[in-house]
């Protein structure tokens, strides 16, 4: 097993993770409107599904580019041994935990913005301002997420540069 295949592998169990998430809460939504029944919030909730279904398909299918995009070249082909090095092993997974972020946002940001269309089509005053800190909030995560997973090998030479200063060679 190389490193491009264990990354795959760890994309593809993050893709099974959100198809969980939209399996489990389509059940949960199923039981709330055979008790309620039928309501203005339904047609978000769907969405919610719909998103976390569509990343979770996207990951999965398209997991052998995400892998070879965020696998350091020099050592992609590589075999994994029992001495992997650290810094590898870092920006990898700097990476996944940047496409967490990123993935993650993305059914509660795209709820927020039909709750924020929602809103300002029935408000006089436009959307509150708790919705706004929410949104800017929301997209400084996935900025963030962007930023770890295009520079998870910057990050991780940064992290390796730090464990070494001040040790006496």
């Amino acid at each position: 097993m190389n490193y491009v295949v264990l990354s795959e592998l760890l994309i593809k169990v993050l893709g099974i993770y959100f198809a969980i998430n939209a399996f489990n809460y389509s059940i949960y939504l199923a039981g709330v409107v055979a008790v309620e029944g039928l309501s203005d919030w339904f047609v978000p909730e769907v969405a919610r599904i719909g998103v976390n279904a569509f990343v979770a398909m996207l990951l999965i299918l398209s997991a052998s580019q995400i892998s070879k995009l965020i696998t350091p070249s020099k050592v992609a082909d590589e075999e994994i041994k029992n001495s992997m090095g650290v810094q590898e092993w870092t920006g990898v997974g700097i990476s996944l935990l940047g496409i967490y972020f990123v993935v993650s946002m993305i059914s509660p940001l795209s709820n927020l913005l039909s709750t924020m269309n929602k809103v300002s089509s029935e408000s006089v005053n436009g959307i509150p301002d708790g919705l706004i800190a929410t949104l800017i909030g929301y997209c400084i995560t996935v900025v963030i997420g962007l930023w770890l997973t295009m520079g998870g090998k910057g990050i991780a030479n940064a992290i390796s540069q730090l464990r070494v200063s001040g040790v006496q060679k």
